[in-house]
């Protein structure tokens, strides 16, 4: 193993050098042992090594275990989901437990922005790990975004926004994530319209049929609000899909 030393007059005035060795994981450099020595030396000893060894297992099982409470979180957040589109009026108790399980409070108003990928599964879990990837990468723009909720509902992804302003900003934001950092292009955006949170089933089946309907069309649309929708909502199904007559 190869890494470097630092050495600066500061340093030495301390009379002690700093050693950098390399962290690798699957071929790509995640961090640094560091190292304190009062002697200068181009080589370390193989006891200390193996220490490094040592701390290093303790480090990825203590990083694995995290990542293991932050998915089975994330996962859990779900149920509030399903909580909240059963609700047909307000409920407090409902708010307040909800708003504790996610870690914010539940706001009044919601907009739903459903993604329905199509992006081949090659093993059950797939879907999970994509989903986990979607969640960070939303979690990244929380700001700017105003702090959505996420959520998978039978291989949905859910992104609910409190606010409608600059909404067509963050379809398209969320549009350059599934494609420049998951890698997913065939894919179909439902927006449904500004809804009360106990009235969120109601956002759920909108942005559901918005993605229908933007299946059926012959256009290659794949980002529909269901406001635009128009005249054809009297032409559409409870599904989205277009009745022939």
């Amino acid at each position: 193993m190869t890494g470097f030393v630092f050495k600066s007059k500061f340093l030495e005035q301390l009379d002690f050098s700093l050693y950098f060795l390399p962290i690798f994981e699957d071929g790509k450099l995640e961090s640094y042992f560091v190292f304190r020595s009062k002697h200068f030396s181009e080589g370390i000893p193989p006891e200390l090594f193996s220490k490094c060894q040592n701390i290093k297992s303790i480090f990825y099982l203590k990083h694995s275990l995290i990542k293991k409470i932050e998915t089975n979180n994330i996962f859990l957040q779900n149920s509030v989901f399903e909580e909240l589109i059963k609700l047909s009026s307000p409920s407090q108790t409902v708010l307040e437990k909800s708003s504790l399980t996610l870690g914010q409070r539940i706001n009044t108003n919601y907009l739903a922005v459903v993604i329905s990928s199509n992006f081949k599964v090659t093993d059950y879990s797939q879907p999970e790990r994509e989903f986990i990837k979607f969640y960070y990468e939303i979690n990244k723009f929380k700001e700017v975004f105003f702090n959505p909720l996420v959520f998978i509902k039978d291989y949905h992804w859910i992104v609910l926004f409190s606010t409608n302003k600059n909404i067509d900003k963050n379809v398209e934001q969320i549009a350059n994530i599934l494609k420049d950092k998951l890698h997913i292009f065939e894919f179909y955006i439902g927006i449904s319209s500004y809804h009360k949170y106990w009235n969120l089933n109601t956002a759920w089946q909108e942005a559901l049929a918005a993605i229908q309907f933007a299946k059926s069309s012959n256009s290659s649309k794949n980002i529909q609000a269901y406001q635009q929708i128009g005249i054809f909502k009297l032409f559409t199904n409870n599904k989205g899909d277009i009745i022939c007559f």
